[in-house]
């Protein structure tokens, strides 16, 4: 078995052992068997040297992870399936290809801007930090704020207009470019199944996930969660790797609520834990706390 096809199978994809041939695998998908060629990573490898092949092959392998978006034996929630999607092979191909093109290209310091999510009822070590005056933060929600950081592994930091100024970006940029930064964190998207409606739920070892709620017009675009602006998306943020976005149609019901917060509790009885509440976006509105006992008027329920 080449190094190729054992990134492909530590990951956990499956090969179809029937369908071998030069320059291309078969992974078989809920969807069925998906060709992917592989002359994107040989190009890559081909200009570096061998060393560097590993890390290649497995940018590449995560890049097809991702777009296919086949569970690993960690990734389910509460035993519920994961989101099942129409798969554009040629997508992937130019999604991993990007993916290996990107781990060439040296880093820059806008690279590590990343949005974080400072709670009152959170567990995180940020949880027990004060937030310095000269620090970049915004209000988001009730009891949570969003702060500015510089991170990168395991390491990060509050980020202050001082930061700022020395990487020549404006604070406004550079809020953007940190929710740009977030949406390439690596991933899950899960659609959960529950009794009365179906949630989405982004799931990934990285920090910054539930952060994305920082900008739910673009994670809902980034992720391709449909979205009415007027009557707006339930968001919840229970820790600070996954994120939960319910875009909501006309007649939801209480019931429906009911289990998107017990969804939600479960997600936040978990390490760094950020807050057990749903929220309501919508267009031009900030993020409003909601009670799914008791929802406000004008919620579609």
């Amino acid at each position: 078995m080449t190094l190729v096809h054992e990134a492909f199978v530590g990951s956990g994809l499956t090969l179809n052992p029937e369908d071998v041939a030069p320059g291309r695998v078969a992974v078989l998908t809920p969807q069925g068997p998906k060709d992917l060629l592989l002359e994107p990573l040989a190009k890559a490898c081909s200009a570096r040297p061998e060393s560097d092949w590993a890390d290649q092959i497995d940018a590449f392998v995560h890049a097809v992870c991702e777009q296919l978006l086949i569970p690993t034996s960690s990734s389910t929630v509460s035993g519920e399936p994961a989101l099942e999607t129409p798969v554009d092979p040629a997508r992937i191909t130019r999604e991993a290809e990007g993916a290996v093109a990107s781990e060439q290209q040296p880093r820059s310091p806008r690279d590590d801007l990343r949005v974080q999510l400072w709670s009152s009822r959170g567990t995180s070590w940020l949880a027990k930090t004060t937030i310095p005056s000269d620090a970049l933060s915004v209000p988001l929600a009730e009891g949570i704020t969003a702060v500015l950081m510089m991170g990168e592994g395991v390491w990060n930091q509050l980020v202050t207009a001082g930061d700022l100024a020395a990487l020549s970006i404006t604070p406004a940029e550079a809020w953007k470019v940190a929710v740009d930064n977030g949406l390439k964190e690596r991933f899950e998207l899960k659609l959960v199944q529950l009794p009365n409606v179906s949630a989405l739920v982004l799931l990934g070892n990285g920090t910054f996930i539930s952060a994305l709620a920082s900008d739910v017009p673009r994670t809902c675009a980034a992720v391709g969660a449909p979205f009415n602006p007027e009557l707006g998306t339930l968001v919840a943020m229970p820790n600070w790797h996954a994120l939960v976005l319910l875009p909501l149609k006309p007649g939801l019901g209480r019931n429906a609520l009911t289990e998107l917060a017990t969804l939600v509790q479960k997600l936040h009885n978990y390490a760094d834990a950020v807050s057990p509440d749903i929220f309501w976006w919508r267009a031009r509105q900030p993020l409003v706390r909601i009670d799914p006992e008791h929802p406000p008027l004008g919620l579609a329920v």
